[in-house]
Order: structure tokens, then sequence, then C-alpha cells
């Protein structure tokens, strides 16, 4: 599930132009930013169009990331490391999706209690874990840097032989899955467990887990 970034109709000339100057061939796929090994085609180690032309050259969407709104519904996408700190909305009116309800709510306030609500066993996790696409990942011919990311930062990990506790990762596949983030919370639970387990630092628990649920939606 790729997350795609429609800028306004208004933002798409000075895009266009700010992509020729950096060199960036066929910047839009239609309406959308195209996307590259399923990053941004303007990132690079960052956004290369803030770099060049401060965060107003940004699409008003971008802007507002970390917040994002699904309907009515409204929060902050956990796929932001500090997702849990941002307590203050942006002043502008959120983009989103206009139409469309938010997902039914995932029950379960730590990883096991959510496990148990999408009937998934440890096996399933180490299963699914193996199974990632590591080596593909890897291939920097085949790869973007997000996914390169992912196999050097996550890989090494090994799935748990007992349900770790962690209910801020709970939270994460909850809001992921309410804001239409992630199509799949069972493979985003998989990430949540591993991380939770083969990490003890909070702050590299949560810069794992955003690039896990990054990688998801490429």
């Amino acid at each position: 599930m790729g997350v795609r970034v429609v800028p306004l109709p208004e933002e798409r000339i000075a895009i266009e132009a700010l992509a020729a100057e950096l060199g960036v061939r066929f910047p839009f796929d239609g309406t959308a930013l195209r996307l590259v090994s399923g990053a941004c085609v303007f990132h690079d180690d960052g956004c290369v169009l803030h770099r060049r032309a401060g965060p107003l050259a940004k699409p008003r969407v971008c802007r507002q990331f970390p917040w994002v709104r699904r309907g009515e519904a409204v929060g902050v996408d956990p796929a932001c490391a500090h997702w849990t700190r941002h307590a203050r909305r942006p002043a502008e009116p959120l983009l989103g999706t206009e139409t469309g309800s938010a997902s039914p709510p995932l029950e379960g306030d730590d990883l096991a209690a959510l496990a148990d609500a999408l009937g998934l066993s440890l096996d399933e996790v180490a299963r699914a874990w193996r199974g990632a696409p590591w080596s593909f990942w890897a291939d920097q011919g085949a790869a973007g840097p997000l996914r390169r990311s992912i196999a050097a930062d996550l890989a090494p990990l090994k799935p748990p032989g007992d349900w770790p506790s962690w209910p801020d990762g709970a939270r994460a596949v909850r809001e992921a899955w309410r804001l239409g983030l992630t199509d799949d919370p069972s493979m985003a639970l998989v990430g949540a467990v591993v991380v939770a387990s083969g990490l003890r630092d909070e702050r590299d628990r949560r810069r794992a887990m955003a690039v896990w649920l990054r990688g998801l939606r490429g």
C-alpha cells in the first residue's frame, strides 16, 4: 500500500518548475507525485523541495505531516518516529480523504491482546518475519533508501518466543489501521512484536516501528 501524495492543483506548476531546476524528470504520475521504489521522487535523505526552497515549497499535504485525516478520523501517523509527541494540530485545515469512514476499531491495549483480536500466533509472526523480502530490500540496485534502511536496521532482529509488552507499539498498529495507513494490521503487528522484543530503548523502538510501517506502504 503506497502512500501517494496528491498536491493541490495550484501547487503543481511550482513543483514542476522546481523539479526542472533539480533535474527530476517526470515528477508526477497522474495527479500524484511519482514513487520510486516506494519513496517519493523528491526524497533523498529528506525532502529535496524543502532543502532547495524551504518548507513552503512542499505540497500542503506534506507540510501537515505527521497529521492525517480520513473522513472524520484525525490523528498522527505512527510512521513518524516522534508520533507520540505531536499534540498540536496544524493551523491550516487538514487535507485528506474527504469521504469514507474510519476502519472498525481494533481491540487490544498491548501486543498479545491485539494479536488475539487478529487471530495471530507467535508461529505466524515468525513465519511472516522470515518471509519478508530482506534480500530485495537490501539490494541497492533494486530498492530505494527506505528499504535498504529496513534491511540494515530490522533484518538482524529475531522473532520472540513469548509475547513482549509494548503498549505504544499496539497503539501504533491501531492508529495506522484507524487512519487507513495500512491495509494489513497483522503485518504491522508483526513488526511491532519483533521490534519490542529486540530493542529496549524506546526511541530505537519508535524509529524502527516507523520505518517498518513506512516500508509496508511501498
